[in-house]
């Protein structure tokens, strides 16, 4: 089972999510991708992918190629990052953040939230 939201994402538009997680989930909290540009699909084939979480306690998470984020179909823009647990370990809001990396060149989305429901159990 599973969490899984799929979300577009232009690289010149304000993203306004409202994606909600719980709090200490592991490997079943999914955020699909598909990277467009003014509406047109972006090919991510070739580029190095990480996504940076500033969870509310000021601490920060990143997850790459080495855990949990893939690219699922580049020619179409389609990534996926498979949260873990300690980017989801503080409730609250978690300012979140996706870099591209092909070779000296960098870019970085326009950063969104989601919000991490406190677990009761």
């Amino acid at each position: 089972m599973e969490n899984r939201y799929k979300v577009t994402l232009d690289i010149k538009q304000r993203s306004l999510l409202h994606i909600n997680f719980v709090q200490n989930d592991s490997d079943s909290s999914i955020l699909e991708f598909i990277i467009t540009d003014n509406g047109t699909v972006v090919n991510i084939t070739g580029q190095t992918i990480s996504i940076t979480f500033l969870k509310p306690d000021n601490n920060i998470v990143v997850q790459d190629s080495t855990n949990g984020v893939n690219i699922l179909d580049g020619a179409n823009g389609r990534l996926e990052c498979v949260l873990k647990s300690q980017s989801l370990s503080t409730s609250g809001i978690v300012k979140t953040e996706i870099s591209f990396t092909n070779g000296t060149k960098k870019l970085r989305i326009k950063s969104f939230n989601i919000n991490v429901i406190e677990s009761i159990s």
